[in-house]
């Protein structure tokens, strides 16, 4: 048998039991469904891998390809690949997400213990206005809420009183779910803010229609 025959079967880290690695010798292969159904079909010396047998070729994201890719020396194939699978086919949560939005969230924890009360500013005005509203939301909510607040800030808006009167209106008040809040445009949200009437968010609702903004 020559070298490029040479095959391993590696056991998958990031995905449910059953999945498994095929890997050639010469830098290619493919990753096996618990059906033996072919995805991530790869070559290590080209740099390129597609989704499935029905998908286009694509580049690995490195910085040789894309100036805002990985460094090839940090860049771990099969770890992407897997999260690919994992986010794209199975529909499950991503592991290296969950740890993008701690490493976000877990710096604001430990500052608001040495800042008086009615300190704000951008992100960390949101923070603390989040958690004067209610301290107990899941990290991805918050980070949710805080790309929100963005979404609607202005420089004529403390960002405390933005992010509480948002976390109110959506986990206290119930006037509007998170997931509608996210489709409420710019504009329509400046005028809710500049009459400071939150309650008018019902108008956006699916569950409340009885609202209506004059």
């Amino acid at each position: 048998m020559n070298n490029e025959d040479k095959v391993s079967f590696v056991p998958a880290t990031l995905l449910p039991k059953g999945w498994t690695w095929k890997r050639y010798y010469d830098g290619s292969g493919c990753l096996l469904s618990p059906e033996q159904k072919e995805f991530m079909i790869y070559d290590l010396e080209t740099n390129g891998y597609k989704f499935d047998k029905n998908s286009d070729y694509d580049f690995f994201p490195l910085s040789y390809y894309y100036g805002d890719g990985v460094d090839p020396k940090d860049f771990k194939p099969f770890e992407y690949m897997e999260e690919e699978v994992l986010t794209k086919y199975l529909k499950l949560e991503s592991p290296f997400e969950n740890q993008r939005v701690l490493e976000r969230i877990n710096p604001y924890k430990e500052l608001t213990n040495s800042l008086f009360e009615d300190f704000s500013y951008d992100e960390l005005g949101f923070y603390l206005g989040i958690m004067g509203a209610k301290q107990d939301l899941p990290s991805k909510d918050i980070d949710t809420l805080i790309n929100l607040c963005y979404k609607f800030n202005s420089a004529f808006v403390n960002p405390m009183f933005l992010a509480k009167n948002i976390t109110e209106s959506v986990y206290i008040n119930k006037y509007i779910t998170l997931e509608e809040l996210q489709e409420i445009y710019y504009k329509d949200m400046d005028k809710i803010i500049q009459e400071d009437n939150f309650e008018l968010l019902k108008n956006y609702s699916s569950k409340n229609n009885d609202y209506e903004i004059n």
